[in-house]
Parts: structure tokens; C-alpha cells; sequence
């Protein structure tokens, strides 16, 4: 039943029980909702650009303490920690900046926008941070990889990390 109705990474018997990797699909259809509702929402104005950085900043830090919260409550099952951790809101950030994205591009085609070699340079120098982040994450991921769940700064910070490396990326 819990995998009829998409809910079954609400619970821990449940989530990989038919298929090991089907523990997606609830994350995916509350993201696609959630997404959903935010693409509806007005972006053009610069005003609402300072919204949505004051709300992009709150859901890092809803999910950040979301994670923290679930490894320090945890009492070392790392099982545990790990399907928790993996769920709604610990892994809104991302998401939440492809909407962004997402909104971004769009008003960016509507504007009829013209690159200028300033324009190009700006991407040129985003690209490179989101590229040298990434490189930066993996190699520290794989040099603490033994010892990702023993402290809380990994399972806390790494995922956000890796969201806005990826973001500058895109």
C-alpha cells in the first residue's frame, strides 16, 4: 500500500523493500510537487530576486539543521541516519536550486538577453567555482570517505556543498 501511494521512504521497512532503489520515488514526487507550486510562482521583478535569495538561504538552513538533527539524535545507526537524512527536507537544497535555475533561465529568455563579453567572463568565472567545488568535494569525499559518519560536519554540510557546486556548474 505504502508503495501504491508513494510513501513508502516515510517508512524504514518500507523504503527499499520491493526494489533497493524505488526509496526514490517518494523524495521525487514530493519534489515534483513542491517544484511545481514554486515554477507557478511570479519571479521577473529585482525585488523578488532578494525573495527568493532570502528563501533559497532558509531552506539551507532548514535543511542543514534537518541533517544535524538527524545524526545527532540518531544514536549511532548509521542505517538509519543514512534513509533519514536522504529524505525531505534533508535534500531540498538541491532541488531548490534547479527551480531557481529553472526560473532564472526562463527570465532570461523572456528579456531577449544579449551575452556582452562582461556577461561571458561572469559565466566563464561561475563555471570555473562550481567546477573547481565539485573537484574539490569529491576529493575530499573520497580522502574522509572511511570516516564520513564519525563527525557531524559530512552528513551535515557535504550535501549542501555539493548542490551549490553543481548549481554554479549548471
Amino acid at each position: 500500500l505504502s508503495h501504491l501511494t508513494l510513501t513508502h521512504g516515510w517508512f524504514v521497512q518500507a523504503s527499499g523493500a520491493i526494489n533497493g532503489v524505488t526509496w526514490t520515488l517518494t523524495l521525487e514526487m514530493q519534489l515534483y510537487l513542491v517544484g511545481f507550486l514554486l515554477l507557478l510562482t511570479p519571479f521577473g521583478a529585482s525585488l523578488r530576486h532578494r525573495v527568493w535569495g532570502g528563501v533559497a538561504v532558509l531552506v539551507f538552513l532548514i535543511a542543514i539543521a534537518y541533517r544535524f538533527g538527524v545524526y545527532y539524535f540518531n544514536d549511532q545507526d548509521m542505517v538509519l541516519c543514512l534513509h533519514w537524512i536522504s529524505q525531505l527536507p534533508g535534500l531540498c537544497e538541491g532541488f531548490f536550486l534547479g527551480v531557481l535555475i529553472a526560473k532564472h533561465a526562463h527570465h532570461r529568455g523572456n528579456s531577449n538577453f544579449i551575452a556582452t563579453a562582461i556577461d561571458r567572463r561572469y559565466t566563464a568565472a561561475i563555471f570555473a567555482a562550481g567546477l573547481i567545488g565539485s573537484i574539490v568535494l569529491v576529493a575530499l569525499l573520497e580522502d574522509v570517505n572511511k570516516q564520513y559518519w564519525e563527525h557531524w560536519l559530512f552528513p551535515t554540510f557535504f550535501r549542501s556543498g555539493i548542490a551549490i557546486s553543481f548549481a554554479l556548474l549548471v
